[in-house]
């Protein structure tokens, strides 16, 4: 259909082609979201890795742990956002929304429920270090691990705020989308 050597429209030097070229906008930000709620997603999958190697060797005991340091509820919250991981890369080729609402909800629940679990589960060993002045030998380990687990709690928080805004957002513009 081009004619590369044929009549040019009048008025017209062909340096008018980029009218036709533009992206709509919502495309970008659907674009840019996408691929922003995938790397998240795949952090988290890969932040799930040795949570499921530490839950493993709970069951298994390949290394012997103190008592303290076994599953909590809020370990098997953290491992079962996976799932809702799995939705959000599922739910994105094709822009399904209802997928991204039940990821959504299983990051609300799991994620962050288990990480608000998890302050509270893991706070009795940092009170005896922090309010009661109590510490020894016996006692450093657990303070030690809940501090450990504080680190991992925040870093998965950030991941699941961020998680949740990319989603807020990535609907936002698929809603755009259908309302023009």
């Amino acid at each position: 259909m081009a004619s590369h050597g044929g009549p040019r429209a009048v008025g017209s030097d062909g340096s008018d082609f980029t009218h036709r070229e533009q992206i709509a906008s919502r495309y970008q930000a659907s674009t840019a979201l996408k691929s922003k709620l995938k790397i998240c997603a795949y952090v988290n999958l890969f932040l799930c890795l040795p949570q499921a190697l530490f839950l493993v060797n709970s069951r298994l005991h390949f290394l012997s742990l103190p008592e303290e340091a076994g599953p909590r509820l809020c370990h098997y919250l953290l491992l079962a956002t996976c799932l809702p991981s799995a939705l959000y890369l599922a739910s994105l080729p094709r822009n399904r929304k209802l997928w991204l609402r039940l990821a959504d909800l299983g990051t609300l629940g799991c994620g962050l429920g288990g990480v608000a679990h998890g302050f509270y589960s893991y706070f009795s060993s940092v009170r005896l270090i922090i309010l009661d002045g109590e510490y020894n030998s016996v006692l450093l380990y657990p303070v030690f691990l809940a501090v450990t687990w504080y680190i991992v709690f925040i870093i998965k928080t950030f991941l699941y705020c961020q998680m949740l805004f990319y989603s807020r957002q990535l609907m936002a513009t698929w809603d755009a989308k259908k309302a023009k």
